[in-house]
């Protein structure tokens, strides 16, 4: 709560200090909001609505300039709420970063934040190593299998059939066992 109170201060003292900014801002949007509206026929109310619903960019569409002198103004309302809108968010920033710097110790947000990196870099070595020692139980199987096949791409063809069926058959025991050890480990 100390913090919420610490923020709302530096805000308002901000806020302050941008007075000199900011009035001008508005009054340039309130006045222009209201030529807008006495153009386009609108009551006061209306207009002032527009003017700021224009400015923060909301635009609900319900009141549109249909003037072309009137359609430019709401451009200037809409640049100028960006403006606006950026100081506003700034004084946020500042106030929140300022917040921040009496109720929070920087060194011990670090401290926390380094203990779950290190953390997390011990369950990834851990993860790694069984997944290493996985790899090395079955990486036999995997090289004598690429051996097989490179040798085979290698070795001239022969037109024995009695040899053709043989490679078939050895590639057919070849799948059944690499199945078999794919059914063993998703069990």
């Amino acid at each position: 709560m100390d913090f919420m109170f610490t923020y709302i201060k530096y805000f308002s003292i901000y806020s302050f200090y941008f007075l000199p900014a900011v009035i001008p801002l508005m009054l340039t949007i309130l006045c222009l909001g209201l030529y807008i509206g006495k153009r386009e026929g609108w009551s006061r109310f209306n207009s002032i609505y527009f003017s700021f619903i224009t400015a923060i960019t909301i635009g609900y569409g319900d009141f549109v300039p249909r003037l072309k002198i009137t359609k430019v103004l709401a451009v200037l309302i809409g640049l100028n709420g960006l403006v606006l809108t950026g100081l506003m968010v700034g004084i946020a920033m500042e106030s929140m970063k300022k917040s921040f710097a009496i109720h929070y110790d920087a060194k011990a947000i670090e401290k926390s934040i380094n203990a779950e990196i290190e953390a997390d870099r011990k369950a990834y070595h851990e993860h790694k190593d069984s997944y290493l020692r996985y790899e090395l139980e079955h990486s036999d199987d995997d090289v004598k299998d690429l051996e097989r096949t490179r040798e085979e791409a290698i070795r001239p063809h022969k037109d024995n059939s009695h040899d053709n069926q043989k490679d078939s058959d050895s590639t057919q025991e070849n799948i059944q066992k690499k199945q078999g050890d794919l059914d063993s480990v998703i069990e």
